[in-house]
């Protein structure tokens, strides 16, 4: 009975630690969000690849700033916890057209994003 107690005690200090953790990350998000997006590249907007890859660009980037993202952030937080990548978000400034509508269509795809559909749909 004993021993059961002290696990429990060490399994309650362990998710403190984590959630110390969470909110942690979830002051850095505020402050990244804060900062003001620089792009390093040139982007080439006078050819119809470089209006395509504009348009892809701002399809990606939109989802990256949008509400629903930003509300989702506690679930890819706890992605993060179990292992799961944080994404490089200074890469797409590189991205081709073809890879940033990838990239938006799996982000659509995202766990995160169909958790946020109804509150999209709400807002419409």
């Amino acid at each position: 009975r004993l021993t059961q107690v002290a696990d429990l005690a060490t399994e309650v200090e362990h998710l403190k630690s984590r959630l110390t953790q969470v909110a942690d990350l979830a002051t850095e998000v505020e402050h990244l969000k804060s900062r003001p997006i620089f792009v390093p590249v040139e982007i080439d907007t006078g050819s119809a690849a470089g209006a395509d890859r504009v348009e892809a660009l701002r399809e990606v980037v939109n989802i990256y700033t949008s509400t629903s993202w930003a509300l989702s952030t506690p679930l890819r937080i706890l992605g993060r916890m179990v292992g799961k990548p944080s994404p490089k978000l200074d890469r797409i400034w590189w991205l081709s057209a073809y890879d940033l509508r990838n990239l938006a269509a799996s982000l659509r795809a995202s766990t995160s994003w169909r958790l946020t559909a109804p509150l999209r749909w709400l807002s419409r």
